[in-house]
């Protein structure tokens, strides 16, 4: 609960603001899909929700909120936990080539 009142912008904070720049007009809502470390803090998800750009969030790490998970589902947003090899094992295993 204390991720809710976190003083420091949350990479998902920064994404959405990335995304504030663009035009909404003539683009389908639900478009993106944003690629997170740990899934999303209740405040996170709110703003993925409410940017209606977003249509799938892809994480790396569980994290158990089980409000953000809700309000992602109640708005549609799929999630998906990342399958495949992440930043340390990557150079673990391609470290030779």
């Amino acid at each position: 609960r204390l991720l809710d009142i976190c003083p420091s912008l949350h990479a998902e904070e920064n994404a959405i603001i990335g995304l504030s720049g663009r035009s909404s007009v003539g683009m389908a809502a639900g478009k993106y899909v944003l690629y997170t470390t740990t899934f999303p803090c209740n405040f996170c998800a709110n703003m993925i929700a409410e940017t209606r750009m977003i249509s799938r969030v892809v994480y790396a790490e569980p994290y158990p909120m089980e409000d953000a998970r809700k309000t992602l589902k109640n708005n549609k947003i799929a999630v998906d936990k990342f399958q495949g090899v992440k930043s340390s094992a990557f150079f673990r295993l391609y470290a030779n080539y």
